[in-house]
């Protein structure tokens, strides 16, 4: 694993690249990673959304229903009845939608993260994509922290709502094979 400091000057460098790509409208981005990495992902991809927060506003959210860890990594307990995937289940079924709950963490940095109870399979519903629509037009900077890359088909709702991609691989890892196997999914 990258030492803390050399970690947090190259996510400097990966902020300060979004900075300079988002035009006028939100940025979605994804961060996905190898499976041995996964326990990473979700530290990276909450530590990312914080450094953005520091000159934008942010949304953590969680989009890995069947292991979802952006709560624990946080410290975090999201407001009964309003983890993501149950909120995103209540919107199916209502008439008219409630608002989106979400935690604030800081001033410009808000959190959606899974709740005690989950439902995996929301992901795939069209209510997800409304739910990134919807949240795109209130932030700078959404980042989801995604599947990882053996997942497979669970990354594939994500490709279709995001601008971009970050892949956390371990450094013995091969860089170039895991893009190859990422570029498969986003």
């Amino acid at each position: 694993d990258l030492e803390p400091n050399h970690a947090t000057n190259e996510l400097r460098q990966i902020r300060d690249q979004l900075l300079q790509m988002r035009r006028n409208h939100c940025f979605v981005l994804a961060v996905t990673s190898e499976e041995n990495a996964s326990t990473k992902k979700s530290s990276i991809a909450v530590r990312l959304a914080a450094l953005l927060a520091e000159a934008s506003r942010v949304l953590i959210m969680e989009a890995n229903f069947d292991w979802p860890s952006v709560h624990r990594v946080l410290s975090l307990e999201m407001p009964r009845s309003a983890g993501f995937s149950q909120q995103i289940n209540a919107r199916i079924r209502a008439t008219a939608p409630a608002p989106w709950t979400v935690v604030q963490c800081a001033p410009s940095l808000h959190v959606l993260a899974e709740g005690v109870l989950r439902s995996p399979g929301v992901l795939f519903s069209q209510e997800f994509a409304h739910a990134v629509s919807d949240l795109r037009l209130c932030y700078d900077f959404i980042v989801a922290d995604g599947p990882t890359m053996g997942a497979g088909a669970d990354c594939k709702p994500l490709n279709s709502m995001t601008d971009g991609v970050v892949v956390v691989v371990r450094p013995e890892n091969d860089l170039a094979k895991a893009l190859d196997v990422a570029g498969n999914w986003f």
